[in-house]
């Protein structure tokens, strides 16, 4: 049996902040909770990498594998590409590996597939731009690289639960009520959406 990795924080608040974000986003069930637990799970990968990148090299070297180092090429990838809207096939091309072999190693790596992994990219950026800019939903759909309002609005529900427009109202309401209450925890709310009567 392998003996597990341990990579050094060096006081690096921010990966326990993640990790407090997503015990916080688990502790009640709220709108868009799995979209919101899997970007800020991603977040915390990508932040781990980048704490094992200011390790010297031949520590750097010991703790991560040939797998981890392409894992971090294709986050890197899909934070520059993913406005434009690429298919998994673009992604692998870029990557040097096939389509198959992309996903599986995101899927052994992040417990996610590729395509998994950008659109969560996508929705954690309109989710973001929706709450805090006052883009239209058709200005950023274009931003996200949708040439359809309508397939953007179709992607966003799949993905979260409700429309853009009224994620933006439950989040808006949401900032207001945390504002009259007290500080909030995490930097994007997850709307809660009413129970449906029975």
């Amino acid at each position: 049996m392998r003996e597990p990795r341990i990579i050094p924080l060096n006081g690096d608040e921010r990966v326990l902040q993640l990790y407090m974000a997503i015990e916080q986003e688990l502790s009640a069930p709220a709108l868009g909770q799995q979209a919101m637990c899997l970007s800020l799970v991603t977040a915390l990968f990508i932040q781990i990498l980048r704490i094992s990148n200011i390790l010297p090299k031949n520590s750097q070297q010991a703790l991560f594998s040939r797998k981890a180092e392409q894992i971090d090429k294709f986050l890197k990838i899909v934070e520059q590409k993913f406005r434009m809207r690429l298919t998994i096939d673009d992604y692998a091309n870029k990557m040097g590996m096939t389509p198959g072999h992309l996903s599986r190693l995101c899927r052994l790596a992040l417990g996610m597939s590729s395509l998994d992994v950008i659109n969560m990219r996508v929705i954690q950026e309109a989710q973001r731009e929706l709450v805090y800019t006052s883009k239209t939903i058709k200005q950023l759909a274009a931003s996200l690289g949708f040439t359809d309002e309508a397939y953007f609005t179709r992607f966003f529900r799949k993905h979260v639960g409700v429309s853009p427009k009224k994620f933006r109202s439950l989040a808006i309401e949401q900032i207001f009520q945390a504002e009259e209450a007290g500080p909030v925890g995490c930097p994007i709310p997850s709307p809660q959406v009413p129970e449906p009567i029975s």
